[in-house]
């Protein structure tokens, strides 16, 4: 009290609490003793700043005879103390408000943290009689490694061969020695293609695995360097064919309008380790699938297929999910899932540009995206998705093989 006394000036010797015309000095007082208490800047807020003055003018008629009480010196300390209990009460349910109004924002803030990125640990993979892609991840490999000592390395457990990063095909030219091709870019990393299936099983089995591990392993490389040899331990990542599906429930209908895009994923994720961080996120999902190259390993991208329309638009919106694990960190994009169409404009040509802002959210053709998205307009900034492949409408299931992109 003696606090709020001294804010107000209403210590014993202190100035009067009102001016000639009331107890305007009172309640501006009330005003800045708020601001200071709980941090409110009620010039900014305006919704705050008017329901303070509402809640002044109520203070006003709880206690009209206050300006003519105040005038009579042997009845101001009792006065002081109405004003002090009320201001007390005006207090403790602006702090309430402030209070509620900054959770509500927190739980806001955090739902949205959570719609965004999802951390945790991908679970062990058990299998009983698992088929391995052909093709493996090798990373962790130093930055001059040649292709003749991965060759040496790889080549006791079966016949293979390298494919370099970024579909770059490397083949020594007649004269030149294959040891000495050296990449333009530095990758730390490679894939070994084997030629047959048992071959990986070999090579894992003198692989060490982590307890729990959830899919990657660990290889003794050993590579000739400066007339020595050197071991390093590099890190192996195979495909089990059966991890690129996931079905929840077998009877479940594919709806292309309720399915959803999924690039830049990471080569440990599979198609159940995605069911399940969807799910968590965005709501329930029917289907995962991800996308393989000719030797059944994953490119990077995936189709989630939910149930409803609703989980379908809250990934949308999303555009980009943050997927951290112990093992990695990867921002996954998130885009609609495109189809044949004709223009939903005109209704007269092909349709090969979709607009993904949900203001448009149709496709459009060549010449009704410039009339419907010309220079210097709102729309100007939106960004269209294409489809890379044509789609095989015999399977439905091939509705989920499909790629987007992006321009």
């Amino acid at each position: 009290i003696f606090t709020i006394c001294s804010r107000l000036g209403m210590a014993a010797q202190g100035p009067p609490l009102h001016d000639i015309n009331g107890n305007d000095l009172v309640f501006a007082n009330i005003d800045l003793m708020s601001q200071s208490l709980f941090g409110l800047n009620l010039e900014k807020e305006e919704i705050k700043f008017d329901s303070m003055r509402r809640r002044n003018t109520r203070l006003r008629s709880e206690i009209p005879s206050l300006t003519q009480s105040l005038d009579s010196a042997p009845s101001a300390l009792y006065e002081q103390n109405i004003y002090l209990q009320l201001l007390a009460r005006q207090a403790q349910e602006q702090y309430e408000m402030n209070m509620a109004y900054n959770n509500s924002h927190q739980q806001v803030a955090r739902r949205e943290r959570r719609a965004y990125m999802w951390s945790g640990e991908l679970p062990p993979r058990n299998y009983s009689h698992p088929v391995f892609s052909c093709k493996i991840f090798v990373g962790g490999v130093p930055w001059d490694v040649t292709e003749d000592a991965l060759l040496e390395a790889f080549g006791p457990y079966g016949r293979c061969r390298v494919e370099w990063p970024g579909n770059e095909a490397r083949f020594a030219r007649p004269g030149q020695n294959r040891g000495t091709i050296t990449r333009g870019k530095v990758t730390g990393y490679v894939y070994m293609i084997f030629d047959h299936e048992h071959s990986v099983r070999q090579l894992l089995r003198d692989c060490s695995q982590e307890f729990g591990s959830a899919g990657e392993w660990y290889f003794r490389l050993k590579a000739k360097r400066n007339n020595t040899i050197e071991t390093r331990q590099v890190q192996i990542i195979p495909w089990v064919v059966s991890d690129a599906s996931y079905v929840e429930d077998p009877g479940a209908r594919l709806d292309a309008k309720k399915t959803v895009f999924v690039g830049a994923l990471h080569g440990m994720i599979t198609a159940h380790v995605l069911f399940s961080i969807m799910n968590e996120l965005y709501g329930k999902v029917v289907f995962v699938g991800i996308d393989t190259d000719k030797y059944k390993y994953p490119i990077g991208s995936g189709r989630v297929t939910f149930s409803s329309h609703s989980s379908y638009f809250r990934a949308i919106e999303c555009a980009f999910l943050e997927i951290k694990t112990s093992k990695f960190s990867k921002r996954v994009q998130i885009d609609p899932f495109l189809e044949e169409s004709e223009c939903m404009i005109c209704h007269q040509s092909v349709g090969p540009y979709f607009c993904r802002d949900r203001g448009c959210f149709r496709y459009h053709c060549s010449m009704c995206w410039q009339r419907r998205h010309p220079p210097g307009s709102l729309n100007a900034t939106h960004r269209y998705l294409t489809r890379n492949t044509p789609r095989n409408n015999r399977d439905p299931i091939d509705l989920l093989n499909l790629g987007n992109s992006l321009i």
